[in-house]
């Protein structure tokens, strides 16, 4: 599919916009048309008899002429000025899903993937125009058993990779996360969770992980309306998360500070 359309309005302001504290960007406004170039193709496939779904698509974009970036960085200050340019940029995208019952092991198996790539242009403290690459990689396998027992276990594993790369270098940040459950019913009406959740925001500093532990234990008599739970948040007291990225044009850091180690007691009752 082909169309002309005008460029969007977010790049028609011209004055400074503040974005945070030491951010500012505006618009060298221009009203030429953009002509936009696009292929999709997508496949899905449902068997609710064996409980097995299937998506995948594919996603082609190509833009002629973009408003692209010009990077002015100091050490307290990032001004950023968009300019338009009759040049193109495209961008490719993937992704799809598998969701199954599997008998032999009862339990529900779902696999996520999901790939970018996006070719543009920008200017770094008044550099030549560059042509930079960035490309998005991620994947997710959940695995969701459904014994007939007291106890069921979840586990989600996720891995994460964005890489940006120009002529003279390249910058690659991966995280993944894991997270696991186990689900018992050790008396009618008693509920109990513990959730281990373990984060490696930046792999190539194996030694910056988290471990996060979580317990809640819930109980809802049968001839009564109201819900008593219990809750154990942040078990092993963490006081701060932590999380680095480093792209083309800069190093950008993320801080929390986390509640510490609580414990809490919830009553609900419905009408």
């Amino acid at each position: 599919m082909k169309n002309t359309i005008f460029v969007q309005s977010l790049n028609l302001f011209g004055n400074n916009i503040l974005t945070n504290n030491r951010a500012v960007s505006q618009n060298i406004a221009n009203l030429d048309l953009q002509t936009n170039l696009g292929y999709s193709l997508r496949y899905a496939h449902r068997d609710n008899y064996n409980q097995f779904f299937a998506n995948a698509g594919i996603n082609y974009q190509q833009n002629e002429g973009n408003f692209f970036s010009n990077f002015n960085i100091t050490p307290t200050t990032t001004r950023t000025t968009f300019f338009y340019l009759p040049q193109n940029a495209n961008n490719l995208s993937f992704n799809g899903d598998v969701d199954a019952y599997i008998p032999f092991i009862d339990a529900f198996v779902k696999t996520k993937v999901g790939y970018t790539m996006s070719n543009y242009k920008n200017i770094l403290n008044n550099s030549e125009l560059r042509n930079n690459t960035s490309q998005n990689i991620s994947g997710e396998v959940d695995i969701r058993t459904v014994f007939d027992a007291k106890i069921n276990f979840h586990n989600s594993f996720s891995i994460a990779q964005s890489q940006s790369k120009n002529q003279n270098n390249i910058f690659i940040n991966t995280n993944l996360s894991n997270v696991f459950k186990i689900i018992a019913t050790p008396l009618k009406n008693w509920y109990f969770v513990t959730t281990a959740n373990y984060y490696i925001p930046n792999t190539q500093k194996q030694a910056q992980d988290y471990l996060f532990v979580d317990i809640s234990l819930r109980h809802r008599p049968e001839k009564y309306r109201f819900e008593l739970e219990f809750i154990a948040n942040n078990i092993l007291n963490k006081d701060n998360f932590s999380q680095v990225e480093t792209t083309d044009f800069g190093i950008s850091s993320f801080n929390s500070r986390l509640l510490s180690r609580y414990f809490m007691v919830n009553l609900a009752y419905n009408f």
